[in-house]
């Protein structure tokens, strides 16, 4: 679908009115909507069957997730609206139904277009006694329950002469303590049987998610700013 469709037409009607303007048509990306209202093409922006496929859409975008809007602006949403079913996207439901897994090749769907990861905080343990304490209190426990990353995009290299080992460059909003970062992350993936094994490994430091790092023994025992995350977990198709 072509973007922002009347454009043309709403800078027209902009040097004659003296009325807020409202640009409908076409808009599918936080990009070209931002762009619109900044060179006062409009004033406002509408859009509709964006919202029937992701009626969250807004807050993606606004948390840091912006990937354009996974609405094929087909028009198969007023299909069930005109048998009496209710308006929703037949699209995404077809979607649904269908295998997905994240690597081309690999798996049957090459678009993966939502992978959230959660961790509770309160499963981190620490084998140093007391640790656990001062580490959810740092984390903020009860504000911000879970460690969050949200995949906005990823690709896919093969190692050569190395069949069904991939490595895996992944981009992502990761939420700590309440505090949202755009980090990227890169792993080692490899097929074992009917699963995909990824592993890897990221350093970050708390001081860049506001965290002081802990302390204990009235400051005589801390620990250090910079930590390193590993991962090692098993993706496998639900069907």
């Amino acid at each position: 679908m072509k973007k922002a469709v009347f454009k043309n037409e709403a800078r027209a009607f902009r040097k004659k009115l003296r009325i807020p303007l409202i640009l409908v048509g076409g808009m599918r990306s936080f990009e070209t909507a931002e762009k619109l209202l900044d060179d006062g093409t409009a004033d406002f922006i509408s859009m509709c069957r964006p919202f029937i496929r992701e009626p969250d859409l807004v807050n993606r975008w606004k948390s840091g997730d912006r990937r354009k809007a996974f609405c094929k602006s087909d028009n198969a949403c007023f299909k069930p609206g005109m048998e009496g079913k209710g308006v929703y996207c037949l699209t995404a439901e077809a979607e649904k139904a269908k295998p997905s897994v994240l690597l081309s090749g690999v798996i049957s769907d090459p678009d993966l277009n939502y992978f959230v990861l959660e961790i509770p905080v309160k499963e981190l343990n620490s084998p140093t006694p007391g640790l656990d304490t001062q580490m959810h209190k740092h984390l903020k426990v009860k504000a911000n329950p879970k460690i969050i990353f949200k995949l906005t995009d990823y690709k896919s290299e093969k190692f050569q002469n190395t069949p069904g080992k991939f490595r895996i460059l992944c981009s992502g909003t990761l939420e700590v303590a309440g505090v949202s970062k755009q980090v990227s992350l890169d792993s080692t993936a490899v097929v074992v049987n009917d699963s995909i094994k990824l592993t890897g490994s990221k350093q970050l430091l708390m001081t860049d998610f506001k965290i002081k790092p802990p302390e204990l023994m009235m400051g005589m025992m801390k620990t250090d700013n910079a930590i390193t995350i590993n991962w090692e977990f098993f993706l496998k198709a639900s069907f």
